[in-house]
């Protein structure tokens, strides 16, 4: 029986992204899979991004330029979800996130082989730029679970999981969440029961780090990570042990009080 190769439409946000925005593009477009189109979402940027990205429109490469100003980059992602058509698998990257040779390929093969899957995700690699280090990040070896979300937050990047395009068009991002908009759609898709996720223990992209990320910029992404579980499910207890890992105070306590207004 002939197998149907899926088409994969792949979101990507960017604002300001020169500095690594042509290394992104070309990686994507090195990609030998032909049922393929990038959205690029930017209207919004003042360096040398848009000139960058006209490009490559000129030259006829297969992508969509969305010029929408956005909200911030969950609206942004959602401004893209537009152009994804019915059946579409649904990819992001970021603007920095450059993907590994010949993963578009095994995306679509395993889907193929397997149409009914949610999801296919895999490891990854992070370049710190500052210290010239490049770290492997690997995915935990666990179910895509709810209680596995809970206990572990979010399993793997947004940049390095492939889902059925028709799940995230139907449950969009949260256009409020700065963060954590993976973990949250993550919590909303496991509750449906939507859990027959592939891992592939191999990285499929490279994420330049580049500077440090701020203690606020992690602080409140933990804080969103837990708000979220909270809203999905309720307190439960493994949730204590992530409140007490962050370090700042003032964040601690505003999980604590909701942690407080759920429970009594």
């Amino acid at each position: 029986m002939t197998q149907t190769l899926p088409f994969i439409t792949t979101v990507m946000p960017c604002y300001n992204g020169e500095r690594y925005l042509e290394k992104a593009l070309n990686a994507f477009f090195a990609q030998g899979y032909p049922h393929k189109k990038l959205v690029v979402v930017d209207g919004k940027s003042s360096d040398r991004s848009h000139e960058i990205i006209a490009s490559f429109v000129e030259r006829g490469f297969p992508m969509v330029w969305d010029k929408t100003p956005d909200k911030g980059i969950s609206n942004a992602i959602n401004i893209g979800l537009a152009h994804l058509n019915e059946g579409d698998i649904f990819g992001y990257l970021g603007a920095d996130d450059i993907l590994m040779p010949n993963i578009l390929s095994e995306v679509a093969n395993l889907f193929a082989i397997a149409p009914k899957l949610d999801g296919v995700y895999f490891d990854s690699y992070s370049y710190l730029c500052e210290k010239n280090v490049m770290t492997y990040r690997e995915c935990p070896m666990v179910d895509f679970s709810l209680n596995n979300l809970l206990k572990l937050g979010t399993i793997v990047g947004l940049q390095n999981i492939y889902l059925q395009g028709s799940y995230v068009v139907s449950n969009k991002f949260v256009e409020e969440n700065k963060y954590s908009m993976d973990y949250e759609l993550y919590l909303r898709l496991a509750k449906k029961g939507m859990t027959k996720f592939t891992h592939i223990p191999k990285a499929s992209t490279v994420n330049f780090m580049d500077g440090n990320i701020s203690s606020r910029f992690a602080m409140e992404g933990g804080f969103e990570t837990i708000k979220y579980a909270i809203q999905h499910v309720g307190y439960v207890p493994v949730l204590w042990g992530k409140v007490y890992q962050l370090k700042r105070a003032q964040i601690r306590r505003r999980i604590v009080a909701l942690i407080q207004r759920v429970r009594f």
